[in-house]
């Protein structure tokens, strides 16, 4: 993690409903309260770090019954929607604790310390059957797909990968909190291997039900079971299902493309909505909504008016005009040609980089789009 990061110890506090998040793990979020708006647009604008804690009551928006463990998190991608909605991907950045609630709305909080390494034998026994018992439980389990559990087999981190588990297991938030509190990386293992030697007896002898009945809606426990398992997602994902349609059937896409993109949606559909792989694939998603697809601007190569701009939003910096001007004078020799060399600006903050490439941007008219893709 970034040093700057670990530094802070003030940060706008975001709650979250029926939903947990925790280091490493990516997610996708719904902000529809006007203060909790402002507050991500400001710190978008800004560091880009929210403080997320998931409410204790749902029902509720008092800011002060939030759990006191929560996580920071950076915001990686920012969408307004058309009915006010704001939408935004984040990724969980490190553990920390409330230590006070400034105001309503922005909280100072300490990082807590996650134990990494594992002490003993015993242990990595039980990470690796964990890991094995993994293969047994994504054929039995819906939840569970083959590439989430190719991912958690390569986590090296015994802590990400436990807490990585079971965003994966269908749990509710109240069990998610209890297992994002534990601090214990020996009990944080015992309670992960208790939880898949659950789902995978429990899996199993659904799955033998399953076969026995014909239609399950005959059992009265299994139409209860599925019942209880679908209703608390199923509003949800029905109307994120139908906005991603919608906006994917506007946005006309190549065939290949919009093929690939239902494709991912209805894989998306049969997902449990907090799944990690769920929140990949909402971030596809978005990435593919966000490309500007056959839409094009015209390039105005007029040299002079390119140098009348760059002196008019830039004093000095003669030589990088120069080379700046040189560059356009060849892209306009090379009209029908999209093949050539880029511009690459290298230095410290603050000497000008971005603001040179408003101006190029300006020049050409052409629109500005600034992709951080540091720290």
């Amino acid at each position: 993690m970034n040093k700057k990061h670990l530094e802070l110890t003030k940060l706008p506090l975001i709650p979250l409903k029926d939903t947990v998040i925790f280091p490493q793990s990516i997610l996708s979020l719904y902000i529809n309260s006007e203060t909790s708006k402002k507050l991500v647009k400001e710190a978008y604008e800004g560091n880009k770090l929210l403080f997320l804690s998931c409410l204790k009551d749902p029902n509720s928006s008092d800011l002060k019954k939030v759990y006191r463990t929560g996580c920071t998190a950076l915001i990686m991608r920012m969408r307004q929607h058309s009915e006010g909605r704001l939408k935004i991907l984040v990724q969980g950045l490190k553990k920390a604790q409330i230590e006070n609630l400034e105001k309503s709305d922005w909280v100072q909080f300490r990082y807590l310390e996650e134990e990494w390494d594992l002490e003993n034998e015993k242990q990595k026994l039980l990470i690796e059957e964990i890991k094995e018992d993994l293969d047994s439980l994504c054929a039995v389990k819906e939840s569970l797909s083959q590439q989430a559990v190719v991912v958690l087999k390569s986590v090296q981190n015994p802590t990400v990968f436990c807490e990585m588990l079971l965003t994966n297991l269908e749990r509710s938030s109240k069990e998610l909190q209890k297992f994002l509190e534990i601090q214990s990386l020996d009990e944080k293992i015992k309670e992960t291997y208790q939880i898949v030697k659950e789902d995978l007896e429990i899996s199993t002898l659904q799955g033998r039900l399953k076969k026995l009945i014909k239609s399950p809606s005959s059992h009265p426990l299994l139409s209860s079971r599925q019942t209880l398992n679908n209703s608390s997602s199923s509003q949800y994902k029905k109307q994120e299902v139908k906005e991603y349609r919608e906006n994917l059937d506007k946005k006309n896409l190549p065939e290949k493309v919009q093929k690939e993109s239902f494709k991912q949606l209805n894989r998306l559909e049969k997902m449990h909505t907090e799944s990690s792989e769920a929140s990949i694939i909402r971030s596809y998603l978005d990435w593919i909504l966000d490309l500007p697809w056959n839409e094009m601007s015209k390039d105005n190569l007029d040299v002079k008016n390119a140098e009348k701009t760059l002196n008019e939003d830039h004093y000095g910096l003669d030589k990088i005009k120069e080379r700046i001007l040189e560059f356009l004078a060849v892209c306009h020799l090379k009209k029908h040609s999209s093949k050539g060399p880029i511009l690459c600006f290298v230095g410290p903050p603050g000497v000008g980089k971005t603001s040179l490439g408003k101006s190029i941007a300006k020049a050409l008219g052409r629109s500005y789009h600034r992709i951080s893709l540091g720290g």
